[in-house]
């Protein structure tokens, strides 16, 4: 796929990396059609079949990017080295060992990684070694995270999963310390919504002609309900929606509404709003 797009925008791809990821180590496209049956694979040549896992298997990648704005990179390191350590006893009593080689060979990545995310942000000034101290840190992290996900990874849709409300409680520690205003608080959402429209991936023109807008389904989820029956709106769920308000309609990130009948009021008449105005999708 990457090939392809290289080659349909006049581009040629770099000789020592198309051999690395060629001759050395096995493409995903290698791996689905390793398996395919002759029938499977006459079908998608006629065109039976569509949407199958050589063009749609890499997924949706959900991380949990919020972990890096509440832990900071020294703990996630850490608590990596730790488990690492603890499988120790595993390997040296072959005790489930493909299993245990397997965890810790991962557990090394995790931790490379990790440290390479925390290179990457201290070259933009920033020490992501620690936690988020307020919200302005907080949102500054989380997109670090996201950032650092998209700079490796080109996932059939590269979600951001519920970070609205996660962030509404650094906002509101903020405003209870007399840190931050309502303008402040909505400038911040505007300014990480712009960041993630930004997002963009290397596309083959066939990917482009079925899906307009670039889309990379960054989905952000908002609202619903919890298990207890209470709602999951924060003030920070409104902040999302008006990012659509003062920055205009666009397909990213794609904010979508987990819809109830018991959700407050007010947000039902403002997503109602917003969703007219400016077209947004709620399911």
């Amino acid at each position: 796929m990457i090939k392809s797009s290289f080659h349909a925008y006049g581009r040629e791809m770099d000789a020592d990396f198309e051999y690395t990821f060629t001759d050395l180590r096995k493409t995903h496209n290698q791996g689905v059609f390793d398996v395919y049956s002759p029938d499977m694979l006459r079908c998608r040549k006629s065109g039976v079949l569509t949407g199958l896992p050589d063009g749609y298997g890499r997924g949706r990648i959900i991380g949990d990017y919020r972990r890096v704005a509440l832990y900071g990179i020294r703990y996630l390191v850490r608590e990596r080295e730790l488990q690492f350590a603890d499988l120790q006893s595993n390997l040296e009593q072959g005790q489930n060992l493909e299993a245990t080689i397997r965890l810790r060979e991962e557990l090394a990545e995790h931790r490379r990684a990790l440290l390479q995310m925390q290179e990457m942000a201290a070259k933009y000034g920033y020490d992501i070694s620690r936690p988020a101290r307020n919200s302005q840190e907080a949102v500054q992290w989380l997109y670090f995270a996201y950032l650092a996900a998209v700079k490796s990874q080109n996932g059939g849709a590269m979600s951001l999963g519920r970070t609205a409300s996660f962030l509404d409680i650094y906002i509101e520690r903020d405003f209870n310390a007399g840190l931050l205003t309502e303008q402040q608080a909505q400038e911040l959402i505007d300014h990480f919504i712009m960041k993630i429209r930004m997002v963009r991936f290397l596309r083959t023109p066939e990917f482009d002609s079925l899906f307009s807008g670039d889309p990379i389904w960054a989905t952000e989820v908002i609202g619903g309900m919890g298990l207890d029956g209470r709602t999951l709106v924060t003030k920070n769920s409104f902040r999302y929606l008006h990012t659509l308000h003062t920055m205009g309609p666009a397909p990213e990130p794609n904010l979508t509404i987990l819809w109830s009948e018991a959700l407050p009021v007010a947000f039902k008449k403002y997503a109602a709003q917003v969703s007219i105005r400016d077209l947004i999708f709620a399911v």
